[in-house]
């Protein structure tokens, strides 16, 4: 059986950037809004639009069709442990953008292991845009 966190690491290595994880701390007892840590996490991932590719979760059926709930699935390495409710900031040609994680689900191995995690999120907003 091959060793699929070694196959991540190196489809990481290989096709992944960037982007930073902001952990939320919890939600204001004041206004209610969710707050977050002050510092970042590197890690490196790979994203794929969600009609690429088949998550549980990621679409669902409605009248009118199929609808993605998610704008982008971000794979992480094993140890990540990335929680719905973190935000993903990702700097790219057009500019600073930002996703919360709608929902994080480990992929298991052999014994239950994690080889790694996948997770839907939504962008909330673009930092620096022009409208």
């Amino acid at each position: 059986m091959p060793d699929l966190r070694r196959r991540m690491e190196r489809i990481l290595r290989d096709y992944g950037h960037n982007i930073y994880l902001q952990r939320r701390t919890g939600d204001s007892s004041v206004t209610g809004e969710a707050s977050y840590a002050n510092g970042f996490e590197r890690h490196t991932v790979r994203n794929m639009i969600p009609s690429s590719v088949g998550m549980a979760r990621a679409a669902q059926e409605a009248m009118e069709g199929r609808i993605v709930d998610v704008d982008v699935v971000y794979y992480f390495q094993w140890d990540a442990n990335p929680l719905e409710g973190d935000r993903i900031h990702e700097v790219d040609p057009r500019g600073h953008l930002v996703f919360d994680i709608d929902y994080s689900y480990p992929h298991r191995g052999n014994g239950g292991r994690i080889e790694y995690w996948a997770c839907g999120a939504t962008k909330t907003s673009e930092i620096g845009e022009e409208r």
